[in-house]
This record gives C-alpha cells, structure tokens and sequence, in this order.
C-alpha cells in the first residue's frame, strides 16, 4: 500500500470513527504493509491485522477456521481484498464469527461499472478473482445477517464502492443495476491505445513506466509497448532490480528518472505523482473520473 493513499485512509478512519464513536476494536482483513493500521490507531481504534503476506499483523490468510481462534471484534475492515479471494463464502463466515450484533464491516472494492464506462481494461489481471457490481451484495450480504446501511462511490482505483454494513440496521440500499456496455467499453479500449501510441510517437528521449504494477503488466502487453519503454520505475523496494512480467522493462527507484517521458501505468495516483515530479512529461492513458456519490 503507497503511503500516497494515506490522506484517503486518513478519511476513512475518520468516517469509521465519527459514525461508530462506541467503537473500540478493528480488524483488518489484509494489512499488507500495515499503512491502514497506522492510520486507524491513529484515530483511537485498537487495530489489528491479518495477511499471509504481512510482517506487521497476522501473517495467515482470514479463513472462518482463522477466525475462531480471535476475539470478538467491534469493525472489520477490508478495502480492495475482496476481489482477491477465491472464496468469499468462508470469509464472511469468518467475518459472521467475529462480528457483534453491535457490529460492523466496512469494506471497498473496484466498482465494476466504473470499470468499463471509463475503459480502464488494466484493472483486470490474475490477482482480482471476481468484479462487484452493487445489487448482488444485496442477497449475499442478508445470508449473514447484514444490511448495508450507508454507500459511496469514493475515486480511488478508477472508481470504487464502499459499503457500510450492520446488523441489526436500518438498511439504506439503491438497488443500482447498471448494464453493460461491452461495444462502448471495447471502443475506450482502443481509443486509449491510439491515443497512447500517437503520444510515443512525438518524445524525444527515454519512455519510463511510472509504477510497476499488476495493470501495468496488462496494459503494456495489450498495446505493444514493450519495445518503446525503456525502463520502469517504483518506489517498492522488492521490486527494484526486476522485471515487469513477460519484457526486458527493468524496474528501479524513482531516483533513477530524471525529466523523462513518464507513462504513468501508476494512473490511479496521478495527482500524488504529479506533485512530486512537476517537471515531467506525462502520458496518461485513462482521463476520465468517476463522480463521487455516496447514500
């Protein structure tokens, strides 16, 4: 997790703290590298964490076998982990487990619908298991005793849902059911390719990808860039001195760029990105924002 969502976190914490001021204990289902933990001790919660991968809380997956050896919780908390289980089943049994009948989960995850009306294709890769679209949390959500009971679309990720889930609640829920448009989102696609490509063609100098990330895998093989980057760069220490899967694309430290041509596979932080390197051309491949609504 890159320290530039923190401001993002900060307002969640916040959120959590200001509408659950009796709240005392969270668990985070995957910490990684415990940012979010921070974060929400910081705001006056006893936090805790669980990742396989994490050295900063409990380095196990959550299962519901996990979670009979915890304590009672009073919030759990997942953001954009969901996607990445393979059985959400005996997840929210572990999450039923622990949850009080004052309890509450707070989870978010990619908005599927923002997904293809903005054409952001390089979201789907190998780690995300599945896509959320709003309505089908309805029915899944009730089989264990909770109702959402608040929504927002927040903008991180291209577009992201975050639902407020109680029990017992009063339940504040849209129904929202967007079709899909796969012909529009097969045209954002290519438009984005071009667009991309006509902007390599004008640089003079070195092409460096901004973020080694799963996307930038996806986006990089689906339009043919390998050949026109010349290296990436990103600010995780594991994975300088790497290579983005399936290139000769070598990964280094963010140092290592100085006022070259950025491709900004990290598109998502564009804002965060741009600050600290104001000097930099950019090529950013997805313009458009989702709006920010929320219940």
């Amino acid at each position: 997790t890159p320290d530039a969502v923190r401001p993002h976190l900060a307002q969640a914490a916040q959120s959590l703290r200001t509408r659950y001021p009796k709240a005392k204990t969270v668990l985070e289902i995957g910490c990684n590298n415990g940012l979010y933990l921070d974060v929400l001790r910081q705001a006056g919660f006893d936090a805790i964490g669980v990742d396989p991968c994490t050295a900063v809380g409990i380095a196990k997956q959550f299962t519901h076998a996990l979670a009979r050896t915890m304590e009672p919780v009073d919030l759990i908390v997942a953001n954009n982990v969901l996607a990445h289980v393979d059985d959400l089943w005996d997840v929210f049994r572990g999450i039923d487990t622990l949850l009080g009948d004052d309890g509450a989960l707070v989870f978010e995850v990619q908005y599927f619908p923002a997904l293809v009306r903005h054409g952001t294709f390089d979201m789907i890769y190998h780690e995300h298991r599945d896509y959320h679209h709003m309505a089908p949390w309805h029915s899944f959500l009730k089989r264990f005793g909770l109702v959402v009971t608040r929504w927002e679309f927040p903008r991180t990720h291209g577009g992201s849902m975050r639902l407020y889930c109680e029990r017992p609640g009063t339940e504040s829920w849209p129904f929202l059911v967007e079709a899909t448009d796969w012909r529009g989102f097969k045209r954002l696609i290519a438009g984005a390719k071009a667009n991309v490509l006509a902007q390599l063609e004008t640089v003079n100098g070195p092409v460096v990808a901004f973020g080694a990330t799963a996307k930038a895998c996806t986006l990089i093989h689906h339009f043919g860039l390998a050949d026109l980057i010349d290296y990436a760069v990103d600010s995780t220490p594991a994975k300088q001195g790497r290579y983005i899967p399936g290139t000769k694309i070598q990964i280094h430290a963010p140092s290592s760029a100085t006022n070259q041509t950025f491709l900004l596979t990290a598109w998502n932080f564009e804002k965060e990105i741009r600050a600290q390197y104001p000097h930099h051309h950019f090529i950013v491949p997805f313009q458009k924002e989702p709006l920010c609504l929320a219940s």
